[in-house]
């Protein structure tokens, strides 16, 4: 064993010491090289962070810049797009302006010449009505004033017109006329057809088959087997205005009598007179037409063959004597 005093030690308790002071400098060195390092490396980071943040601020200031230069080159492209449509539309409004004013120049020249056109067939037309106006107005005077030569000398007509010659004006068949007219609603400017003949013969069925009606229409006459009238009523014709059909009372009977039908019923003043017949001609349809005759009134005999054939269950036959008093009769 060796043995050491208390000398010895010491040197070696220092000798550690200063063992571990060195390893502690060296330490703190190490740390201070690290800290350093990392401030190196924060400061480097710091800038190149500033540099990136520069870098983006740059890049977005000129990103900035090229776009509001490019909106401001959009704005003016706009303006410049908007300004030559505003212009093509000023000329296509104004195109079609002139287009519209052109249509109507035209428009209205062609509606002028029709208008003139149509005036010119209108005045043409109303010449040709005022002819034919004329015309039928110098016949229905002929007709009159032949009528008038007949009835002239008749003791009723010369009676009559004493006591109405101051009532109406005109002439005196014009008076005749007028007359009627306010007697039994006979208006002398249409074409009046009287429907005559004995009474339950069929006149007012005629009158309803010639204007179309059914027996139940509202502006039928009134049908039956019996004398249903008792007046004269005038029809007027549903498609030819100019046509009236008068149903005169049943002639024969008591309340009219035949011997002053003719005059009673004012059938002078009728176009034409039709005599209806169930069977054959009597007695009293021949008076009442050859009357009518000599007093210048058209007369044509109809027969009404339903009636004829439910009266005798055959086919009507006239017997000859009727037949040639008939065609002498009748004027149509």
């Amino acid at each position: 064993f060796v043995e050491y005093s208390s000398s010895d030690k010491e040197p070696d308790e220092e000798v550690k010491r200063k063992e571990e002071e060195r390893k502690r400098r060296k330490q703190e060195r190490k740390w201070r090289e690290q800290l350093k390092q990392q401030e190196e490396e924060h400061k480097r980071r710091e800038a190149e962070i500033k540099r990136q943040h520069e870098e983006e601020r740059r890049q977005y200031e000129e990103e900035h810049k090229r776009r509001e230069a490019e909106i401001k080159r959009q704005h003016e492209e706009e303006v410049k797009r908007k300004e030559e449509e505003r212009k093509r539309r000023e000329a296509e409004i104004k195109r079609q302006h002139e287009e519209e004013v052109k249509r109507k120049e035209e428009e209205r020249k062609r509606q002028e010449a029709e208008l003139k056109r149509q005036h010119e067939e209108e005045l043409k037309r109303k010449e040709e009505e005022r002819k034919k106006f004329e015309e039928e107005a110098e016949k229905y005077k002929s007709a009159d004033h032949q009528k008038w030569t007949i009835l002239k000398n008749d003791e009723f007509i010369k009676s009559l017109l004493r006591k109405i010659r101051n009532k109406y004006p005109g002439t005196e068949m014009e008076k005749l006329r007028a007359e009627a007219r306010d007697r039994f609603g006979i208006d002398s400017s249409k074409y009046n057809l009287g429907i005559t003949g004995q009474s339950g013969v069929g006149k007012s069925t005629l009158i309803n088959a010639i204007c179309g009606y059914d027996d139940n229409d509202s502006r039928a006459a009134e049908v039956g087997v019996t004398e249903c009238t008792d007046r004269v009523r005038g029809y007027p014709h549903p498609k030819m205005r100019h046509l009236v059909l008068y149903d005169l009372p049943g002639a024969g009977t008591r309340s009219h009598p035949i011997g002053t039908y003719f005059f009673d019923k004012r059938l002078y003043v009728f176009d034409c007179l039709l005599v209806v017949m169930a069977v054959r001609a009597f007695e009293d349809d021949l008076i009442l037409a050859k009357l009518a005759q000599e007093k210048g009134t058209p007369v044509v005999f109809i027969l009404n063959y339903d009636i004829a054939q439910k009266d005798i269950g055959k086919e009507v036959e006239f017997e000859l004597s009727w037949s040639k008093d008939i065609q002498n009769t009748s004027t149509s």
